[in-house]
């Protein structure tokens, strides 16, 4: 219908039938997201009840009942996040009472004991000056012989090689070594072009309905941040920092969608990217995936097992109640941190259902306010770290989970070189992803 009135837009019956099928698409969701809300409150499950009130609102604002639950959520979750805070509060500073007082006992120990070596009798002292000198004797004439040994060893070639130097960018966990670092000190990690599978199977333990499965093809290498946004960076970009854990190498937090657009934009125009022609924004739903899969089809990036996700990542387990400084954990097969928790990251695409089929360089929803975030945080529970978890608020929502990474599309500019016309190359970006157009690099 759409497709016919941009033929002929004056069809006033044409139009009516547009009117209508609108209207049955509106109450169809209204339904359906009536009985999710139903269910989630019938089942007790609070989490992610919320982004289904708020979108049910912006179909029907006048719901008297909605709205009145919409507030007590935001009531509840507010009263949670401030009980949580707290708590964390309440534990570090136990916890440096604490230490405190053992290093007071610990401080009465060693004085006792060096005012007993001090009243030792003088005969006492020497027998053990007399044993220090034996060992110190002992370990001067084990050297000597095992120096002889080793002499002996490489005249007769006994001796293994020594390892050859690692080169630069043959480290592990590093494509190509094709890392920049911009002009506010944000280090960038080229994302080679390729195809996944995005989304989650149905055996994924954990996963959730709107994870349906489909092939994906980025056709262009972008660089991506290697770390969320810290507050430092965001400070030297926006000129404040609304985080609650303070920290200049701590995630930036408590930004909205609309803060972290405008954060790009502002980076963009500083002068030295503007004149390199270097341009940011959020990553799209299906380019974060892909960068966070970094070739792998498992439920993260480094596998199944969700035991493994304290060493990747900062999530309710080991989080301590609060952020922590980026880049501490494991980074995945491509150089990234900290895509499994930490904090949520706003991508660019509206919230909508995945497409049945196969998709080319999806950017989402074509209409809608709800904007789309993803990785987990310091406040989740593991399944909602997975790679194909996905989670929507609306894009003006401020909390102390959500904030951010860039990407930087211009890749010629970026690296010195660029993809060349009618060039391809399977050089760049490590094994996993099937690989389209290639980058040449300095």
């Amino acid at each position: 219908v759409e497709e016919y009135l941009a033929l002929n837009p004056g069809d006033e019956r044409v139009l009516k039938l547009r009117d209508q099928l609108a209207r049955r698409e509106s109450r169809q969701r209204i339904e359906g997201l009536a009985t999710q809300i139903r269910q989630q409150r019938a089942d007790k499950q609070h989490e992610g009840l919320l982004p289904l009130v708020e979108e049910f609102l912006e179909l029907r604002p006048d719901d008297e009942r909605m709205q009145r639950l919409a507030e007590t959520l935001r009531t509840r979750e507010e009263e949670s996040r401030r009980e949580v805070v707290t708590a964390a509060r309440q534990r570090k500073w136990l916890l440096r009472v604490g230490v405190g007082s053992g290093a007071a006992v610990l401080l009465l120990i060693v004085i006792g004991v060096a005012w007993n070596a001090w009243q030792e009798a003088p005969s006492q002292r020497k027998a053990a000056d007399r044993r220090q000198q034996q060992v110190a004797t002992r370990k001067v004439v084990e050297q000597k012989a095992a120096e002889q040994k080793a002499a002996s060893d490489i005249e007769v070639g006994t001796v293994p090689p020594l390892p050859e130097p690692v080169s630069p960018g043959s480290e592990p966990n590093v494509p190509g070594g094709m890392e920049v670092t911009n002009s506010i000190g944000m280090k960038l990690r080229l994302i080679p072009a390729g195809e996944f599978m995005m989304g989650s199977p149905a055996t994924e333990s954990g996963r959730s309905d709107n994870e349906t499965q489909h092939r994906v093809t980025i056709t262009k290498p972008f660089y991506l941040g290697v770390t969320e946004v810290t507050q430092e960076q965001y400070q030297k970009v926006m000129g404040t920092n609304p985080s609650e854990f303070k920290g200049p190498q701590n995630p930036v937090e408590k930004v909205s969608w609309a803060d972290a657009v405008e954060f790009c934009g502002k980076l963009s125009a500083m002068p030295a990217e503007k004149t390199a022609g270097h341009v940011y924004r959020l990553p799209t739903e299906a380019e974060w995936e892909y960068a966070c899969r970094s070739g792998t089809t498992t439920a993260y990036g480094f596998g199944d097992d969700a035991s493994r996700l304290g060493d990747y990542g900062w999530f309710e387990g080991n989080s301590d109640s609060s952020t922590h400084p980026v880049g501490e954990k494991k980074p995945n097969a491509w150089g990234l941190y900290d895509m499994h928790g930490g904090v949520y990251e706003w991508c660019q695409d509206r919230y909508g259902d995945y497409p049945s089929g196969s998709a080319t360089d999806p950017t989402g929803a074509t209409s809608g306010s709800i904007r789309v975030y993803r990785g987990g945080s310091w406040f989740n529970f593991a399944r909602y770290c997975r790679s194909a978890y996905r989670f929507r608020y609306s894009p003006e929502y401020r909390r102390v989970i959500l904030g951010f990474r860039v990407l930087r599309s211009s890749i010629g500019s970026a690296a010195g070189g660029g993809v060349k016309p009618g060039e391809r190359s399977g050089s760049v970006g490590p094994s996993g992803a099937t690989r389209g157009a290639g980058v040449q690099a300095e």
